[in-house]
């Protein structure tokens, strides 16, 4: 008898084994939530956004967020290929555009997706804290509608004379009379809010009526990630200077360079 109840707690536990084993298997074969849109393939955030959307919803139809529904699905372990296609179902869902990527209603709830490949894993859910007493330099990355992804770095001028002695840099290294140190890719995230400041130079005359390039004052995200894609692949070559509390963009500057 004790023979058999080992036997038979041997069987079942190996059986328990093999199924936990294919549910692994069978969950990390399966892809994400995907959508095709636009020409390109987007990947959910699983993040809500409808707050977002709504305070968006105010758009002019000439500059409309709309993009489609869904009109067709392929299987969850494939990567849709087709306009307006998804490997999730939810045929007849609303897909609008949403700061980078794209929003999609779900059950009544917009989800976010976002460019597949388009974010490291630091940008997906961590948001820094920081408090700055001074200003912050950084390469922006990436804006979205709620939040900034930046490369902070150290910037040097001509008068931090200690600092350029510690990293011997030479005239040659600071042409203009500044040096950017950047000692790695890092990218953090900074939320912003109907409190951030956004101050950039309106080098073309898209934003202010008189003379260009003039310094342009807006506290409108969307106006700031429109200067933003201005530049090519949407990443300016020259940083932009923040003041953060909390975690929250406080204030951005554009400084004109050499």
């Amino acid at each position: 008898m004790k023979i058999k109840k080992t036997t038979i707690g041997l069987t079942v536990g190996s059986l328990i084994l093999i199924i936990a084993l294919i549910m692994i298997f069978v969950t990390s074969t399966q892809k994400k939530q995907m959508i095709f849109a636009s020409g390109r393939l987007f990947v959910t955030t699983n993040q809500d956004v409808s707050e977002m959307v709504l305070r968006e919803a105010e758009a002019s139809e000439n500059d409309s967020p709309y993009i489609g529904i869904i009109e067709s699905t392929v299987g969850r372990g494939k990567e849709p290929d087709a306009e307006l296609q998804s490997n999730f179902g939810s045929i007849g869902s609303e897909i609008i555009f949403n700061g980078n990527g794209v929003a999609v209603n779900l059950n009544g709830k917009w989800i976010q997706f976002e460019p597949q490949g388009s974010m490291k894993q630091s940008e997906k859910t961590v948001y820094d804290n920081t408090e700055s007493g001074e200003d912050i330099a950084a390469f922006v990355k990436k804006v979205s509608s709620d939040s900034i992804a930046v490369d902070m770095i150290e910037y040097i001028t001509d008068t931090d004379t200690e600092r350029i002695k510690e990293l011997k840099l030479t005239e040659d290294d600071m042409l203009d009379g500044y040096y950017f140190l950047n000692a790695d890719e890092e990218v953090t995230t900074w939320r912003c809010n109907e409190e951030t400041v956004y101050t950039f130079i309106d080098w073309g005359g898209d934003f202010t009526d008189g003379a260009f390039p003039a310094e342009y004052t807006t506290t409108d995200i969307k106006e700031f990630q429109r200067y933003i894609e201005t530049y090519d692949n949407g990443e300016p070559k020259m940083p932009f200077f923040f003041t953060v509390k909390n975690g929250y963009i406080k204030q951005i500057l554009e400084r004109p360079f050499a």
